[in-house]
C-alpha cells in the first residue's frame, strides 16, 4: 500500500495494454498538468495534490524511470496548506515525495505533523477530523500507507493498527462500503492477517459487492460498479490472496467499459468524465489481475 507498491502492481498491466493505448493514457495524464508544476483535477481547479499522486504514480506505473513533473515549489506550496486539507490529501503528498525526489526534512516534518493530527483517541486514524474520538477503516490505511512513505513508522504500524481493527465491533464489517471494507482487508493483510476473521469477514462483504457488470459496486443499494471501488475491492482481494481467478474476464471487460478513448482517459462509470484518479485506479485493478 505504499506508493512504489500501488506503482510495481500497477506496472502489471502493461502487458494487457498495448504500445498505442500506453502513449495515449500518458498524453492524457499530462494534458492534466498544470501551469504551477503539478497537477489538477476535472475540475480545472489548479494543482491538488491528490489528483498529482494519481498522476505520478500511473505515470510510473506506464514506464518505472519516467520524470514526474512535479517541482519543489509545488510540494512546498502543499505543504504550507496541509493544515487545510484532510487525511487523503496528506498521504498524497507523502506518496508524491517517495515516487518523485527522494527526502526533504523540512517537508517531510511538516507532512509527518499533519498526519499525527488525524490520530483519534482510540489509537486508530480518523481520515477526515482532527483529534476524533473514534478511527476510520479509510484513515487507518491511508496513516499506514503515508507513514510508510515518509519512514515514520512509529506513526503507525501495520501491527498496531490492525489490533484497533480487530477490536472494532462487528459494524464496522457490515457497512457494505467497499472502500472502508476493502481497508480493512488490506490493513489486515499488511499485518500478516489476511486469516482472521476480521479479514475473512470483510472478504465475504467486498465478494457481496461483485456485479454482473464484472466490477464491484460501492455498496449493497448500488447494482453498477465504478472504478474506484473495483480498484478498491481487487486491491485488497489480491494482497490478502483470496482474489477469485474466475473473475478475470469480467473485470476486464469492466474496465474496457470505462475507457474513454477519445481523451486517452479512465472515468469512474462508463461515459463519464475521465480523470487521473480513475486513470490510474483501472490500471490497479488490471495490474492486480492474473493477465
Amino acid at each position: 500500500m505504499t506508493a512504489a507498491e500501488l506503482v510495481d502492481t500497477a506496472a502489471n498491466a502493461m502487458r494487457a495494454i498495448d504500445a498505442e493505448a500506453k502513449r495515449e493514457i500518458r498524453k492524457f495524464i499530462l494534458s492534466t498538468r498544470s501551469g504551477d508544476g503539478a497537477f489538477e483535477g476535472p475540475g480545472n481547479d489548479g494543482p491538488d495534490p491528490y489528483y498529482s499522486f494519481f498522476a505520478a504514480m500511473t505515470l510510473k506505473a506506464l514506464d518505472k524511470h519516467a520524470r514526474i513533473p512535479i517541482d519543489d515549489t509545488a510540494m512546498a506550496r502543499f505543504a504550507e496548506t496541509a493544515d487545510k486539507m484532510d487525511l487523503a490529501h496528506i498521504r498524497s503528498i507523502a506518496g508524491i515525495a517517495a515516487l518523485t525526489r527522494g527526502r526533504n526534512d523540512k517537508t517531510d516534518t511538516e507532512t509527518v505533523r499533519r498526519l499525527a493530527d488525524f490520530a483519534a483517541k482510540d489509537g486508530g486514524f480518523h481520515h477526515a477530523r482532527r483529534s476524533a474520538a473514534e478511527s476510520t477503516p479509510y484513515g487507518i490505511f491511508l496513516a499506514l500507507a503515508a507513514a510508510a512513505d515518509l519512514d515514520a513508522e512509529h506513526i503507525a504500524r501495520a501491527s498496531s493498527m490492525a489490533d484497533i481493527i480487530e477490536t472494532k465491533n462487528d459494524a464496522w464489517t457490515r457497512w457494505t462500503v467497499a472502500t472502508e471494507t476493502a481497508a480493512i482487508l488490506a490493513v489486515m493483510a499488511k499485518a500478516k492477517r489476511a486469516d482472521s476473521k476480521r479479514a475473512r469477514q470483510a472478504i465475504d462483504a467486498l465478494q457481496s459487492l461483485a456485479r454482473p457488470d464484472g466490477g464491484f459496486a460501492a455498496s449493497k443499494s448500488i447494482p453498477f460498479s465504478d472504478t474506484l471501488s473495483t480498484s478498491a475491492a481487487v486491491y485488497a482481494l489480491r494482497v490478502s490472496k483470496k482474489l477469485d481467478g474466475k473473475q478475470t474476464d469480467n473485470l476486464k471487460s469492466f474496465i474496457e467499459s470505462v475507457w474513454n478513448e477519445k481523451s486517452g482517459g479512465f472515468a469512474a462509470v462508463p461515459y463519464a468524465t475521465p480523470d487521473s484518479e480513475h486513470t490510474f485506479h483501472a490500471i490497479l485493478a488490471l495490474g492486480c489481475l492474473p493477465l
